[in-house]
């Protein structure tokens, strides 16, 4: 064989793992839209928000993108959250890994001075209840930065966030 032809066959079955992968991804991929209610750990702290997930050429991994309002006593935030979500199925039951980042965003402008930045780590289950129905159960740690006394309004705050919904799978 020569040395060419070699080379040419060593580049052939990663091509073929890769359309293999496609065509499978393809047929086991699902977007998933869900709304949800909880709490954070403050006293009083209530939210309510929106999920969507996407699958990548992985049928496990997905893009999880967030949107929740909480609602405290002295104001009312929205927040922003973009993860990635490791989902392994096993039948009824689906319990799953989270980890991203988020934003408490103070207004929808270019201008994002005013803005918090956070990470998160959790997880859940979901539980089908139809063939397209899910109930979620999350829980999440958000870690918020340090405090910095030249900006006002930043101080260190972690939240455990809690939260239950129903998911629907298309």
């Amino acid at each position: 064989m020569k040395k060419r032809d070699r080379k040419h066959a060593g580049a052939l079955l990663p091509l073929m793992f890769m359309a293999l992968t496609l065509f499978q991804a393809r047929a086991l991929t699902a977007m998933e839209f869900g709304a949800y209610a909880g709490a954070l750990n403050k006293a009083g702290t209530t939210l309510v928000g929106l999920t969507l997930d996407s699958g990548f050429l992985f049928p496990m991994l997905k893009l999880e993108t967030e949107a929740y309002m909480f609602t405290r006593s002295e104001r009312t935030g929205k927040v922003l959250t973009l993860g990635l979500k490791i989902n392994p199925a096993f039948g009824r039951v689906s319990p799953y890994a989270a980890a991203g980042v988020g934003t408490e965003v103070q207004r929808f402008d270019l201008s994002q001075a005013k803005d918090r930045y956070f990470t998160f780590i959790g997880g859940g289950i979901k539980i089908r209840l139809a063939p397209m129905l899910f109930l979620r159960l999350d829980l999440r740690f958000q870690q918020h930065g340090k405090k910095d006394e030249s900006i006002p309004g930043t101080e260190k705050v972690n939240y455990f966030r809690y939260t239950a919904g129903l998911v629907i799978r298309i």
